[in-house]
């Protein structure tokens, strides 16, 4: 899905809004998550949220052993690329 933001009356910007699902394989010491998409590929530069969400998943993946995906929502700001975990899904 594609947005279009206005920088100014004559320039378009667009704006990418996407969500990734991807198996959750291990939770770095400080905090990134180790992601492996459907593909087979690997990603390692998500942080786990500081919240309550981040929280849930610790406890189940760390604690509780189970497996999950997670669903990380991309986005544009400031033209940079803003990767965040939204949700999680038990296997």
């Amino acid at each position: 899905m594609e947005e279009e933001a206005w920088d100014s009356p004559d320039t378009a910007v667009p704006m990418v809004n996407h969500e990734k699902e991807y198996q959750l394989i291990d939770i770095s010491e400080d905090g990134y998550l180790d992601l492996l998409n459907f593909s087979g590929d690997t990603k390692d530069d998500v942080k786990l949220p500081k919240d309550a969400l981040g929280e849930t998943i610790r406890k189940l993946f760390v604690d509780d052993g189970k497996d999950l995906t997670v669903t990380v929502k991309v986005t544009i700001e400031n033209g940079e690329p803003i990767e965040k975990v939204i949700k999680y899904k038990l296997l």
